[in-house]
């Protein structure tokens, strides 16, 4: 491949543009380069960076409206869920009314008790996707931890794959080993049995 030398990472390639860009300049001599080829790929180099930093700045407010968003729902969201509750026991509650508000819980075809989430990851475009099937869960919650850490913690509700998760390296550059398992979650409560661990290496 003609481009082997491109770093895959951002980081990485971000310092390579940087690196190349202040040492182009030192060999056009030796490469017989004409001023104006050394400022194009100087050019070309500030391009590159400018884009990664970009994805960076993007990624961060992605980051921060995705925490907007959970918080949301695990605060308003809730309060809302209990004041519907509230209000289908109400004598004149009808299902009619329930359909209309779109509050009618769907009948399950299928044991909650014998649910089994079902999850897998994979890493594309830089980043971790988790895959999965609701199958008659309303959705599931996502739980991950670092290699040699027993604390697993919650990453989010998931109702819709493949699902991001925007994960933070303790170094840059240097993988990191991640684990995932999920539990089926019906009216906000988790049903069923965790899905099997599965483990992806991340970052580099």
């Amino acid at each position: 491949m003609p481009n082997y030398y491109l770093p895959s990472s951002d980081p990485k390639l971000a310092v390579w543009a940087t690196n190349y860009k202040s040492q182009i300049s030192v060999h056009a001599t030796t490469l017989h380069l004409t001023p104006e080829e050394v400022v194009a790929d100087q050019e070309y180099c500030d391009a590159i960076t400018d884009v990664i930093q970009k994805v960076v700045s993007l990624k961060a407010q992605l980051k921060a409206a995705v925490k907007d968003r959970n918080h949301v729902l695990d605060t308003k969201g809730r309060k809302l869920r209990a004041r519907i509750s509230r209000y289908k026991t109400e004598e004149n509650y009808t299902e009619a009314i329930g359909s209309s508000l779109g509050i009618v819980t769907p009948k399950r075809s299928k044991n909650p008790e014998n649910y089994y989430a079902e999850i897998s990851t994979r890493i594309s475009g830089g980043q971790v996707q988790i895959c999965f099937i609701k199958k008659l869960a309303d959705g599931l919650n996502l739980y991950y931890r670092k290699k040699n850490s027993d604390e697993w913690q919650l990453v989010s509700r998931i109702t819709k794959s493949p699902f991001i998760h925007e994960v933070e390296l303790e170094t840059i550059g240097q993988p990191e080993k991640l684990e995932y398992l999920a539990y089926g979650v019906i009216d906000d409560v988790e049903i069923g049995k965790p899905s099997t661990i599965v483990q992806i290496v991340f970052g580099g």
